[in-house]
């Protein structure tokens, strides 16, 4: 139903289809170049659009399927980061300091909540 709106003009709906797509693609695929890629698309479309909550999701769910992979293990840090520094700057607080207290490892070091700077910024598009 949203490839039909997409296809109709629903551009605003093109990061949702990617993201479903990366996760019915992570269930099927033994590919995980593939399925990572489908991840980044989503991840892009979503930030370019100025959907911060989509994005957020999207790199949340990146990270997740990267911790389970071991071949992607390596990822799971800078996807988690990027969520919890996404919904930070989308007023999602407690959302970012949720992910902080789920995954000590990955926050520890890091001091405060507020969100590491980034060179893909929406506001540089």
């Amino acid at each position: 139903m949203l490839r039909k709106y997409v296809a109709g003009g629903a551009i605003n709906l093109v990061h949702k289809v990617q993201l479903l797509d990366a996760e019915m693609m992570k269930r099927t695929s033994q590919n995980s170049d593939k399925v990572l890629q489908k991840y980044k698309a989503a991840i892009v479309s979503a930030t370019r659009s100025g959907f911060l909550q989509d994005a957020a999701l999207s790199n949340y769910l990146c990270a997740q399927y990267c911790q389970t992979n071991s071949k992607l293990e390596s990822y799971h840090e800078m996807y988690m980061v990027k969520s919890r520094d996404q919904f930070l700057s989308w007023g999602a607080s407690e959302v970012a300091k949720s992910l902080c207290e789920r995954y000590p490892n990955v926050f520890s070091k890091m001091k405060s909540l507020r969100p590491r700077r980034s060179s893909s910024s929406v506001h540089s598009i």
